[in-house]
This record gives structure tokens, sequence and C-alpha cells, in this order.
């Protein structure tokens, strides 16, 4: 059920891309933050219960991260150099210095210090979600050393919550650290490695995650309804909180076995890819459509379509 789940967030992402909205909110940050929950729990667990018995587990670690991450994205960066190359699109970069930061992802989670942009009208970088992707990077780069040593792994869970909290009531900017940065963002990360190692253990965590997610409900309450300081993203990442927490457990606790569960997990991470392009893609041969709803349909089977033969081929590529 957990590639379902993965697919809907990254239809999620797509439609925020759209300019759809829910209720004024961007969707997309929703699902970015409910991801940040899922990669704690799927890394918790890669960690340990797959790696557990390897004799060199941290590079097993690494190594399963980046098969399973760079591949994929780098096909779909090739086909961005293609379209704007063959077509001059967007007056694209005759340098290669964003084609290298683009192809290392990490330094997209930092564009305001690195200039990434391989377009100049509008500046862009090729793959605008990926900046997600360089945080992630970054959090699994952390994540071994904080599961083998718990301390550690309580005070960066801490200082995170704290610069998120403090980001949230504005007094550092409220996008960059309460989202975009890892110092925001660790702990949400940690919530899902926490809640899977709770869960796989059986232990009665009912309690406690419910009144952190009752915290949270009313800080969304708050925040939507209450208070006048509207701060970018905060009400988003608290929603996000707020839905994924209950989402995990729930996710544990059901055993239904959904046909092509594995095909919608694999495909989610192609369509959060490549459906940027494809916008790009339609504005660009014209295509026109009558209503917003055949927009996104056509946009969900051709971001699809475009992703399959990747998919196919670096899927190979991992199981090797």
């Amino acid at each position: 059920m957990v590639g379902y789940v993965r697919l809907l967030l990254a239809t999620g992402v797509m439609l925020s891309h759209l300019g759809i909205t829910l209720a004024g909110y961007n969707i997309g940050v929703m699902s970015v933050v409910i991801f940040f929950l899922l990669a704690g729990s799927t890394t918790s667990f890669l960690f340990n219960k797959i790696y557990v018995d390897h004799p060199q587990r941290i590079r097993a670690f690494y190594q399963d991260r980046i098969k399973r991450l760079f591949p994929l994205y780098l096909y779909v960066l090739a086909l961005v150099a293609i379209f704007i190359y063959a077509t001059g699109h967007g007056q694209p970069t005759s340098s290669p210095w964003p084609w290298l930061l683009n192809a290392l992802i990490v330094p997209l989670n930092y564009y305001m210090v690195f200039s990434a942009d391989v377009l100049a009208e509008p500046a862009l970088i090729a793959i605008p979600a990926a900046w997600s992707l360089g945080l992630e990077l970054q959090v699994y780069i952390l994540l071994p050393l904080l599961l083998l040593y718990k301390p550690l792994r309580k005070i960066a869970f801490a200082s995170s919550l704290l610069i998120y909290l403090v980001a949230a009531s504005g007094i550092i900017d409220t996008d960059i650290w309460g989202y975009r940065l890892l110092p925001g963002t660790l702990f949400i990360f940690l919530i899902g490695v926490a809640m899977r190692q709770q869960l796989s253990a059986e232990k009665p965590i009912w309690t406690l995650w419910w009144l952190f997610w009752l915290a949270g409900f009313m800080a969304v309450y708050i925040d939507a309804f209450v208070w006048d300081d509207i701060r970018s993203f905060r009400l988003e990442t608290l929603v996000g909180l707020v839905i994924g927490v209950p989402l995990l457990i729930l996710l544990r606790r059901i055993s239904w076995q959904l046909p092509a569960n594995r095909w919608c997990a694999d495909m989610s991470y192609g369509l959060f890819l490549t459906h940027s392009l494809d916008i790009v893609l339609l504005e660009y041969f014209s295509i026109n459509v009558y209503s917003m709803t055949e927009k996104v349909i056509l946009l969900f089977g051709l971001s699809l379509a475009l992703a399959l033969p990747g998919v196919l081929v670096t899927n190979k590529l991992y199981k090797r």
C-alpha cells in the first residue's frame, strides 16, 4: 500500500506545480513533508533490518541509496538537456558548471548559495523539485551515524525541532530554515525513524504519538484561524506532520497486499522527476486542453510514459 501512497504524494507535488491549491495552501509542501517521514521510516528499516548483518553495513547502505536515487534522476536530467538544447527553450546555459551542480543533486538544496540554473529565462534548475532530493541525500549521509548512536540522535532531534520552531516564529526565514534546509527539517525524518523502530518492536506508542498529533493539530488550528502572522509554508509543514504521523501508523498496522504496489512506488519517483519537464513540453508545443481536470490527467499520463523507460532500465541496474 505504501507504493500507492507515494504515487499519491508525487501527484500532490505535480498539482502544486500546476498552481492547484487546497483552500489556498500548497499541496506539494504537505506531500513533501510526508515524503520526509516515509524516507526516515524506510531508511530505518533498510539500515536496521536489511543491512544489519552485512559486513560492510554502512557502505552497503550508501550504495543502495545511490543506486536507488541517481540512475533515474540522471535519466531525466539527460531528457531535460536534450530538450532544451535541441529547441533552445529558455536560453540554456553554455557553461558546464550548472550541469555539474545539478548532477550532484546536493548543491541544489543550497540554491541560495550556488547558482545551478541551466535556463536563463526563466531562471530554473533542470528539475525544479530536485532541491528536496539534495536535502534527502544529506539526511542519508547522516542517518547511519544517528541510527548507531542514540544519544546523538536525541540531540539532533531536539536541535532540529528547536530550529524549526524558531523559523516558524519568524525569527529566522521560515521557508528556508523551516522547510528547505537540513537543520530545520531533520527532526521530521527522525520522527519517521522513531516511529518505524517502535512500531517494528511492537512497543505501545499510541499515547505518545497521538499526543504529538494533538499538539500538531492545535498548532494547525491556531495558525489557520487565530494567528494573523502568516509565514511561508508554516501551516503546510504542520499539516504534513498531522497527516503523516497517523498515516505511518496506519501503513504499519494494515497488511493489505494491493496489486501493482511495487510498480506504483517505482513510478512515483518517475512522476516526481518528470512532471516539470512535461509541463514545459505542453506549453512549448501549445497543447491546449479545455479544463484543468483534463490537463491533470494528460500530464499524469505523459509523465508516467516519459518515466517508464527509465524506471524499467534503472530497476534492472538496481537489482544487479
